[in-house]
């Protein structure tokens, strides 16, 4: 979203009278965003929120520590999982062919760059347009263009 103000004190008072309308977010909920975890950890703050609101600081303060350990591994996971999703998408990005626009559509569809380099050329162009397919074909099947790499 984009906020426009006048001024940056106009601003400030923008975003004040906007936090006033939402809570502030847990970080540990917003550390487990798009992982496998969210699920779980959002249901151990529910849990959490529930004993803090009938008094139970006792299994409050155990179940934050079990989701404090839980969750850092779950970062971390989450975090070397993100980091070869991240390496995945930029060796992608060096085929020919392969652009911004089309990576997102190409990981979803396979599983590996193995898998890519084994489709047909009709395989590729069932979920990609026939010249991009063609570059990625060529390339991948060690078919140089005129004049050179």
């Amino acid at each position: 979203r984009i906020l426009w103000a006048r001024s940056p004190h106009a601003a400030v008072d923008m975003i004040l009278a906007i936090k006033q309308l939402h809570p502030e977010p847990d970080p540990r909920l917003a550390l487990a965003a798009g992982t496998e975890d969210f699920e779980r950890v959002k249901a151990e703050l529910q849990a959490e929120a529930a004993a803090e609101a009938s008094g139970g600081t006792t299994a409050l303060a155990t179940r934050s520590a079990q989701s404090s350990a839980a969750l850092g591994a779950a970062a971390t996971a989450g975090a070397v999982a993100t980091s070869a999703q991240d390496a995945a998408r930029d060796v992608l990005r060096r085929i020919p062919g392969v652009t911004e626009g089309n990576v997102g559509t190409i990981m979803r569809t396979v599983y590996s760059v193995a898998e890519l380099s084994s489709l047909s050329l009709g395989q590729l162009g069932a979920f990609l347009d026939h010249r991009t397919a063609a570059k990625i074909f060529d390339f991948l099947h060690g078919k140089v263009p005129p004049g050179g790499v």
